[in-house]
C-alpha cells in the first residue's frame, strides 16, 4: 500500500509544480479581422499589431522578465484553399508554409501533427516546428491550419518554444475563427 502512496505523492507535487508555473491564458479582448477573400475574424489577446493588410494581421507582446513573459508573435492569414467538399491536402498546405517561410530567409522545419475540431465549421490540422529568429536564436511554431468554405485560414504563435501555454493561446484564438465580415 506504501508503494503506491509516494508515487500518488510525488504525482500531486509534480502536478502542483506545472500548474503553478503555467501562465495565465490572456484574455481575447481584440479583435483581429482581415478583409481578403469575404473577410475572417477572431478575437486575440491585447497586443500590438505590427502588420496589418487584407489577407494578413500580425500582433506582438512583447518580452518582459520581470514578470516571466515570454515573447509572442501571433499571425493570422487568410488565403485561398482547397475546394468546398474536397480532400484537404494537408501536405501540401504544411509544404505551403515551409516554401514562404524559406521565401523569407528563414529555415523551417515543420510536422504535421492532429486533427483539430475546435473552430465551429472549420477542419483544422495542426503543425508544429521550429527556425532561426532574427539573432540566430531557436524559435517555436506553432499554427492551425483552418479550412471551410473553400478558404484556408492560418493562425500561428511563434515563441521561445512550444509549451502548454503556446498552444492555449492558439486554441484559444482559432476557437473564435468565422469567416466574413
Amino acid at each position: 500500500m506504501l508503494k503506491l502512496a509516494v508515487p500518488s505523492a510525488l504525482l500531486l507535487l509534480l502536478s502542483l509544480v506545472a500548474t503553478a508555473a503555467a501562465q495565465p491564458a490572456p484574455e481575447l479582448s481584440q479583435e483581429v479581422r482581415v478583409t481578403a477573400l469575404g473577410g475572417a475574424t477572431l478575437k486575440a489577446p491585447a497586443w500590438k499589431s505590427v502588420r496589418s493588410d487584407e489577407a494578413v494581421a500580425v500582433l506582438e507582446q512583447a518580452p518582459d522578465p520581470a514578470q516571466k513573459r515570454p515573447f509572442h508573435v501571433l499571425m493570422v492569414a487568410l488565403e485561398e484553399g482547397p475546394s468546398a467538399g474536397a480532400a484537404v491536402p494537408w501536405d501540401k498546405i504544411k509544404e505551403n508554409v515551409v516554401t514562404a517561410a524559406t521565401r523569407t530567409g528563414r529555415s523551417l522545419s515543420l510536422e504535421l501533427g492532429d486533427a483539430w475540431s475546435g473552430a465551429k465549421g472549420f477542419e483544422g490540422r495542426y503543425m508544429s516546428g521550429s527556425f532561426r529568429g532574427s539573432e540566430e536564436q531557436q524559435v517555436g511554431l506553432e499554427l492551425l491550419a483552418l479550412v471551410k468554405d473553400g478558404k484556408l485560414l492560418t493562425v500561428s504563435l511563434v515563441s521561445e518554444s512550444v509549451t502548454a501555454d503556446t498552444r492555449a493561446i492558439l486554441q484559444a484564438v482559432a476557437a473564435t475563427a468565422a469567416l466574413g465580415g
